[in-house]
């Protein structure tokens, strides 16, 4: 699978866990025995953990590869869903909060430190539908399985498998997040959405005349036009700066006439700033 793919994968997953704890709360409070209020100690450990683990991943990927991040973050977040599952009491809900928080924290700055090096702009769009689709799918999957009858220890356990099995393939593929020393590769996106290997719209410096190449070019290409067409140059070329001035205008004029390009003052500039007049 490739580590667009899988990114975009990775990014759903985790997602489905995440807007269901508004669903699942009024059930699982009736199962500890909590008033709707000790909600707030679940959050409050879940976002704590959420801030640390993001601002510490930047860190850590200057010492790890992204990859094996993405895999430990993402049995965090499995490991704390099984937890949950099984939770006998509120404190280890709390904990399971905290422990889900910090693989999700690890995932979200590791794939898109990854994805701002690897990927275009479009394809980090993608990355993010995947989570906004994950962040649908979960509340509805929630729905259906309470629906019919399910508790929402059996909801937790089906979302801790989902992202067990995406763990899985981010262990085996690990090795796929790599970002190459030059940037990324031909084929592959620059951050402009154009191929990597792909030249800017409008050429080179040099085919636009930028700089001092691009009008030595140009001074090159007059001198070759004038000496290629000798019958077009009037008795009187032979004259001063003035009247070979009027001669290289002309011949851009007639070279307009054949599809090529007019460089009259591009090439006077040019030609003036060498002193290339006798």
């Amino acid at each position: 699978m490739p580590p667009f793919v899988l990114s975009c994968v990775t990014y759903l997953g985790v997602a489905l866990p995440g807007s269901t704890l508004g669903m699942l709360w009024p059930s699982m409070r009736v199962s500890f025995h909590e008033p709707v209020g000790a909600l707030g100690l679940v959050l409050v450990a879940g976002v704590a953990a959420a801030v640390v683990s993001s601002a510490a991943t930047g860190r850590i990927l200057s010492r790890i590869p992204a990859g094996p991040l993405l895999a430990a973050g993402s049995a965090l977040v499995a490991g704390a869903l099984a937890m949950e599952t099984v939770a006998p009491a509120l404190w280890l809900l709390v904990v399971g909060s905290a422990v889900f928080s910090t693989g999700f924290g690890a995932i979200d700055a590791a794939l898109n430190a990854y994805a701002a090096a690897s990927f275009g702009a479009r394809q980090i769009n993608w990355m993010h539908a995947g989570y906004g689709l994950g962040a649908t799918l979960g509340p509805l999957l929630v729905t259906v399985l309470l629906a019919g009858g399910a508790s929402w220890r059996f909801a937790l356990g089906c979302m801790a498998a989902v992202i067990g099995g995406i763990t899985l393939l981010l262990t085996v593929r690990r090795d796929a997040f790599r970002v190459a020393p030059g940037g990324p590769a031909r084929g592959q996106h620059g951050p402009d959405g154009r191929d990597a290997g792909q030249e800017p719209a409008g050429g080179s410096a040099r085919d636009r005349g930028g700089g001092h190449a691009g009008q030595q070019h140009d001074a090159e290409r007059a001198d070759r036009l004038v000496e290629a067409e000798p019958h077009r140059r009037p008795q009187h070329a032979q004259g001063g700066p003035g009247q070979r001035d009027a001669q290289v205008g002309k011949t851009g004029e007639n070279e307009r006439g054949h599809g090529g390009e007019a460089l009259p003052g591009r090439v006077l500039r040019s030609r003036a700033a060498r002193g290339d007049w006798d």
